[in-house]
């Protein structure tokens, strides 16, 4: 007899996967934890896969932001989440980004089924508000999980920049190379993995600030 396991580990296991193939997986997963009394550790990026959790552990950076249970963490965007409707004749992008050039007022801002979903700031004034929606109504509604790990992940930059001295946050890093500077060069890599070449003769450079993506011969990005 098979003796069924205790622990379960799933790493992002529903990337990539179609919304019906995902539903049932998730189904699968619940029903091993009431019946068989299974524990299960997920990694996961979609935040509404980890409100089904009963412990969740928020990271950012390799760094753990927050811990606890879903409605803890919802708890800190309790009362600071609404639901704004454009004005007539205004797409909900330019609404959006009118809120996310508020950074003083507005925590966070996006589209939602023609209308603007935000969070505002504790501490945001009425007036400003208003001056910002133009008229436009904005109803109250109920904080998820991905809106209080906004409001903790703008606390935590907003402490990390307090502290950094201005120097650091023109600069960067100590020791880093100014902006502009080339920081990664690769000249003719050649990778192969028996018959197979994965990047041949490949050169690129690198510069501050720049993201880079190659295209791989079998259409995969890096990045």
């Amino acid at each position: 007899r098979v003796r069924s396991r205790q622990l379960l580990l799933l790493d992002e296991p529903t990337v990539g996967v179609d919304p019906l193939s995902r539903r049932e997986l998730w189904q699968i997963v619940e029903q091993l934890v009431q019946d068989e009394h299974l524990s299960v550790i997920v990694s996961t990026a979609y935040l509404d896969e980890a409100e089904r959790c009963a412990q969740v552990f928020v990271m950012h950076e390799a760094r753990l932001l927050a811990q606890g249970t879903p409605g803890q963490i919802r708890e800190q965007a309790q009362g600071l989440c609404f639901v704004a409707k454009a004005p007539p004749g205004m797409p909900a992008r330019i609404l959006q980004a009118r809120l996310l050039d508020a950074p003083a007022a507005i925590i966070d801002a996006v589209p939602e089924g023609g209308d603007v979903r935000f969070i505002r700031r504790a501490g945001a004034k009425a007036p400003a508000l208003d001056a910002l929606l133009q008229g436009t109504s904005a109803e109250p509604v109920p904080a998820r999980l991905e809106d209080g790990f906004m409001v903790l992940l703008r606390a935590r930059q907003q402490k990390q920049e307090g502290e950094a001295p201005p120097a650091a946050q023109a600069a960067g890093p100590a020791g880093a190379a100014p902006s502009g500077e080339v920081v990664i060069e690769v000249k003719d890599l050649v990778r192969r993995f028996g018959d197979f070449t994965a990047v041949a003769s490949t050169s690129f450079q690198v510069r501050r600030g720049e993201i880079f993506g190659l295209l791989g011969p079998n259409g995969a990005g890096k990045t």
